[in-house]
């Protein structure tokens, strides 16, 4: 399932991932075995992203991606898997269309979303062998970077007057100041010279 070109769906605003601190139980400190890190840097890495993506620069997107992929954005783990598809699997012992059509299952994990369409498309044209390897690896990607590993919680909502509903996923664990909780686990703060670098570690 490498992609010749990118597929036709349509871009809308960024989901918003509403952290509202008067109804979740924002944390004064950050536990020993957490790491904080602002919204903002992961929606920026997205938004970096989306600029690769409109250049063709997949490996660009690939990296750019990762992050928020990792930390549970989840149009940042579609289009993680759209990178992974034209720019090819960043894991040595996964194909590219495995870990692609994995990544792009995982984002879904909250309920209909509006690029599922464009999943059940893939997923369509992938052969047997590959969907039952994705799914496989569905299960290992859901053990570290799944809604119950990394403690998010998802509603549905209607846009627009729309019959149609829609998820919106957002983490549970942020604090006072709104920025997001991720495991040291999975996460490390690098400094660069340019400034501060989350870097995940799997």
């Amino acid at each position: 399932m490498i992609l010749k070109s990118a597929p036709a769906f349509v871009r809308v605003p960024a989901l918003a991932i509403a952290i509202l601190a008067a109804a979740l139980p924002a944390l004064a400190d950050v536990p020993d075995d957490f790491i904080s890190v602002p919204l903002g840097f992961l929606e920026g890495e997205k938004n970096a992203a989306w600029e690769a993506i409109d250049a063709e620069r997949w490996s660009d997107a690939l990296s750019h991606l990762e992050a928020p992929a990792k930390a549970g954005l989840r149009r940042s783990q579609f289009l993680y898997g759209l990178a992974i598809a034209f720019a090819g699997s960043p894991v040595e012992d996964q194909d590219t269309a495995t870990e692609a059509l994995a990544w792009m299952l995982l984002s879904e994990e909250g309920g209909r979303m509006r690029w599922s369409s464009q999943v059940r498309k893939l997923r369509n044209q992938a052969t047997d062998s590959t969907v039952a390897k994705a799914e496989q690896r569905l299960a290992d990607l859901k053990k570290d970077y799944g809604l119950k590993s990394l403690n998010m919680r998802c509603t549905l909502e209607a846009e627009g007057g729309s019959q149609i509903r829609y998820s919106s996923c957002y983490h549970r664990r942020v604090t006072m100041q709104g920025d997001v909780l991720l495991p040291k686990r999975l996460f490390e703060i690098v400094e660069t010279q340019d400034g501060s670098l989350l870097v995940p570690k799997r």
